[in-house]
Order: structure tokens, then C-alpha cells, then sequence
């Protein structure tokens, strides 16, 4: 039904988060792009219904999922209006999918600089830290500067 795809596409705009700056989240394509690492899924919820009427729910796997970190590959459903939209997260940095940027993502990232490893879709997004649309050194020495905890390079959430 292609009336029901425009109805969809209009309810995406309609999520507030899209005119959140202050959190950078980036929706486009049915992705969630841009999510910090350690967001709490409660907070991340919060900030995507900001008082509106909508429904959101987090899956990870086709489960739902009330507490712990976003995750890349998590879906997210949110119905408004009786329009259903899913998308699917990217944490920046969170390769492996476990909520957090730490040393298993920078080996991963490593060995898909090296060619050992293919990234698709969301973890290649969750790979390219500067969203540049291409995953390369700059994107490692990120991602190493926000675990050493250099200054102006942390990835984290914080409110």
C-alpha cells in the first residue's frame, strides 16, 4: 500500500527525537544512528517520547527489553497515531553489540580495516565514528581516544 508507506514515512518525522540536537541522534532509513555508548534503555525511551502519546518498544533478538544499555541492532518500534515505525539502533562505537565502546570493538574494527572482517549495515555505521560514511583510521584513533579518555572524545551518554 503505498498511501500506508507515505503515512509511515510522515509518522517517522513526527518522533521528536529527530529535532533533539542536544542528544545528536540521527533517524534515517529506519535507522537510529548516533545513540551514545552506556545509554540506559529507560533514558533513551524517555527521550524519544518526550511527553508524547506514543508507544515505544525496545527489542533485542525479538525480545523486549526494559533495563540495561542500548545496543547496535536493537529494533525499536514506536507507534503514534496508529501508524507503527521500527527502527534499528546504532551505538556509536558498539561494534559487537554489547552497549559499550571498549577494546573488543576496537579489534573489530582493526580487523575490518584489515580486511579480515565484513561489517554490514548497522555495525559498520557503529564503526564509523566521525560519520563520515566510510570507516577508516580516523575512525580507530576515535574510538581509541574515547577509551583512553583523552579530553572532548568521550562517547558516552550523560544527560
Amino acid at each position: 500500500g503505498g498511501n500506508k508507506d507515505i503515512k509511515a514515512a510522515n509518522a517517522s518525522l513526527k518522533i521528536s527525537v529527530v529535532k533533539d540536537d542536544s542528544y545528536g541522534y540521527e533517524i534515517e532509513n529506519n535507522y537510529i544512528d548516533r545513540v551514545k555508548p552506556k545509554t540506559p534503555i529507560n533514558d533513551f525511551k524517555n527521550i524519544l517520547l518526550n511527553g508524547k502519546n506514543s508507544t515505544v518498544t525496545i527489542k533485542e533478538n525479538g525480545k523486549n527489553v526494559t533495563s540495561g544499555y542500548m545496543k547496535t541492532g536493537m529494533t525499536v518500534e514506536v507507534i503514534e497515531d496508529e501508524q507503527t515505525v521500527t527502527y534499528t539502533v546504532v551505538v556509536i562505537g558498539d561494534i559487537n553489540s554489547d552497549g559499550i565502546s571498549d577494546l573488543i570493538d576496537t579489534q573489530m574494527l582493526k580487523a575490518y580495516r584489515n580486511e579480515v572482517l565484513k561489517l554490514e549495515s548497522e555495525k559498520f555505521k557503529a564503526a564509523d565514528i566521525n560519520d563520515d560514511g566510510k570507516v577508516n583510521v580516523k575512525d580507530s584513533k576515535l574510538l581509541l581516544y574515547h577509551r583512553a579518555g583523552v579530553e572532548g572524545y568521550n562517547l558516552n551518554y550523560s544527560k
